[in-house]
């Protein structure tokens, strides 16, 4: 952080958490981390956790939805086991 400072002002951003400053040739200006590995990963992981959540979300109910637990009128003729592997696929 210390190495920010001996930057000239027009690259610095002065917030502490970002303090990388860049202005393109259009006059937009974009505010950068000095670390943005640690960004990204953290926003990896949020991703696959939430991709998980959704996937056992769907598994558990499509695979009920197809033996017939919702409605015992609606069958589609699936075993357990068969509407699980349908679903995994």
């Amino acid at each position: 952080a210390e190495d920010v400072l001996t930057l000239p002002a027009e690259y610095q951003s002065g917030i502490s958490k970002r303090p990388l400053r860049y202005m393109d040739e259009y006059g937009e200006e974009h505010i950068y981390y000095l670390n943005s590995m640690s960004q990204g990963a953290i926003f990896i992981l949020v991703v696959e956790c939430l991709e998980r959540f959704s996937y056992y979300g769907i598994n558990f109910s499509q695979t009920a939805y197809l033996t017939g637990e919702y409605n015992s009128n609606w069958n589609a003729g699936f075993s357990s086991i068969e509407a699980s592997s349908y679903v995994s696929t």
